[in-house]
């Protein structure tokens, strides 16, 4: 995991496990965060649940996930590159008929790898655009084609 990252991470959290090679996903729970940082990379360790025999060969390609907190009643959306847990922000948010966007000012909460709490700014079901938007900061609405 990341470096960044792991500062929430503790032993006895869930996670899951998904084998690449398959569409197996494994649940587990955090036993160890090791010491140390290679590469800015830090190892946890997992204790997943039974692993069909076919599923757990050597070398497997695996994709964890650790839950480290949960909110409930939340807006979010996908993680823009531009925004920073707990700051304030701008995205552009698509009108209705989708040809248009607006500028708005979003307060982001909570942010996980790719997905960012909307604490102001946005409604439930608004759809914004994700991309990098610098070159169109100053401007409060853009048509799309």
């Amino acid at each position: 995991m990341a470096e960044m990252q792991v500062k929430d991470v503790q032993a006895g959290q869930s996670a899951k496990i998904a084998f690449l090679q398959s569409s197996f996903v494994a649940k587990g729970r955090v036993t160890q965060v090791r010491p140390g940082v290679v590469n800015g990379v830090v190892t946890i360790d997992v204790q997943v649940d039974a692993v069909p025999a076919t599923v757990a060969r050597l070398p497997a390609q695996v994709d964890g996930t650790i839950q480290v907190g949960g909110v409930t009643n939340v807006v979010y959306v996908g993680r823009p590159v531009v925004a920073n847990a707990d700051h304030e922000g701008v995205l552009f948010r698509l009108e209705p008929d989708g040809l248009q966007a607006v500028r708005v000012k979003v307060l982001f909460g909570k942010s996980s790898v790719n997905q960012i709490e909307i604490r102001s700014g946005l409604r439930p079901g608004d759809r914004v655009i994700l991309s990098d938007m610098s070159a169109v900061k100053d401007h409060e609405r853009i048509y799309l084609k």
